[in-house]
C-alpha cells in the first residue's frame, strides 16, 4: 500500500519501479523490462537527472518488444520502438547531446514501428532541436513534413 503524501508515493513508486529494473536476465519478468526501464527513464527525466534518464530510455529501446503480459495484464497500450527512440532523443537532447540526439530523431523516423502520431511528433521535436542550434531551413522542413502528415489524418 502506498503512502498518501505525494512524495513518499513518489519515493516508494521509484523503489519499485527499480525492483523491476534490477531484476535479472533469468527472471519471467525479464519481456518486462522494456516497460519498466521506460518508466525510470521517465522518472529521471522529471527530477532532471537526464543522463541516467538516457540509460533507461537506451535500455527500454534495446530490450523494445511489441507486446508484454504486463501490458496486456493491465491493459496497457504499448509504445513503438519509434515513440522510445523519440524518449531516448529528447532525454539526450536535455542532456545537450545534440548530435546524438539528431541521430536518434533520424532512427525513430525510420525505424519502421510507429504510428502517424509518433511520426508528427518526432518531426515537430527534431524541428524543434534544430530550429534551436540554428538550423532553421532544416527545421523547416520537419515542421512541413509533421504538418502534411497531419493534414492527411485529419490531426490539426
Amino acid at each position: 500500500v502506498l503512502s498518501t503524501s505525494p512524495i513518499q508515493q513518489l519515493q516508494e513508486s521509484e523503489g519499485k519501479l527499480r525492483e523491476c529494473y534490477c531484476v535479472d536476465s533469468d527472471s519471467k519478468l525479464l519481456s518486462d523490462r522494456s516497460l519498466a526501464c521506460l518508466y525510470m527513464g521517465e522518472v529521471e527525466s522529471t527530477h532532471g537527472q537526464y543522463l541516467a534518464a538516457v540509460d533507461h530510455f537506451a535500455e527500454a529501446v534495446r530490450t523494445h518488444q511489441q507486446s508484454s503480459g504486463l501490458l496486456r495484464c493491465y491493459g496497457l497500450t504499448p509504445l513503438t520502438k519509434c515513440a522510445k527512440l523519440t524518449k531516448l532523443a529528447l532525454a539526450l537532447r536535455s542532456a545537450n547531446r545534440v548530435s546524438e540526439s539528431i541521430k536518434y530523431y533520424r532512427e525513430a523516423l525510420s525505424c519502421g514501428e510507429s504510428t502517424s502520431e509518433d511520426i508528427t511528433s518526432c518531426h515537430i521535436s527534431l524541428g524543434n532541436l534544430l530550429h534551436n542550434v540554428g538550423d532553421h531551413e532544416t527545421a523547416i522542413e520537419e515542421y512541413h513534413k509533421a504538418i502534411v502528415l497531419a493534414e492527411e489524418q485529419n490531426d490539426y
